[in-house]
């Protein structure tokens, strides 16, 4: 049984390491990766509110494969096999996100509005989807996990990194902080 304490954090190497792709002929692995990072999820989600979305990347339970599991409720369940952003828009938005690798912290991230992503599904079938908004953000959060990007690399201003408990409070006062 995976637990929350095989997350790997911050401090950790691998995260920082670049995922390679998951052999599709390897049914065994695929099950096992997705198994992993579902049970993953559901635990994590019994000991931590998750807002809008949740998901985690392989590499994230240190295996880097390009596997990568979210949940949205515009979405559901979907797993991602190799993914691949393929466009993304030119309009990008700031939105505040959170990660099982260290989550203490919330950050203030630019993103595209919306992305265009190549993917393998579980049943190993390619599509290419068009993703916007939150559930854009989450998926770009989840890729960058695959190329060794944590959240944190792409906040502009150290100001705009909380700890959960001043992140909480600002929110329920309506005072987080924005960017201009």
């Amino acid at each position: 049984m995976i637990l929350h304490d095989d997350i790997r954090q911050i401090d950790d190497a691998i995260l920082r390491e670049k995922s390679v792709p998951v052999n599709l002929d390897d049914q065994q692995e695929i099950e096992s990766l997705f198994s992993e990072m579902r049970e993953v999820l559901d635990i994590s989600a019994t000991r931590y509110e998750f807002t809008w979305a949740k998901g985690i990347s392989a590499v994230q339970l240190g295996r880097l494969k390009q596997a990568c599991l979210i949940w949205t409720p515009q979405l559901d369940w979907l797993s991602f096999i190799n993914p691949k952003i393929t466009k993304e828009s030119e309009e990008k938005n700031y939105g505040w996100e959170g990660c099982l690798s260290f989550f203490d912290k919330r950050g203030l991230v630019l993103r595209p509005d919306w992305i265009e992503v190549t993917f393998y599904d579980q049943g190993k079938e390619q599509t290419t989807r068009k993703f916007e908004g939150n559930d854009a953000r989450i998926l770009s959060h989840e890729i960058d996990h695959m190329h060794g990007v944590l959240y944190i690399d792409r906040i502009e201003n150290e100001d705009f990194i909380l700890d959960v408990e001043e992140y909480d409070k600002l929110k329920a006062e309506d005072k987080l902080p924005t960017m201009q």
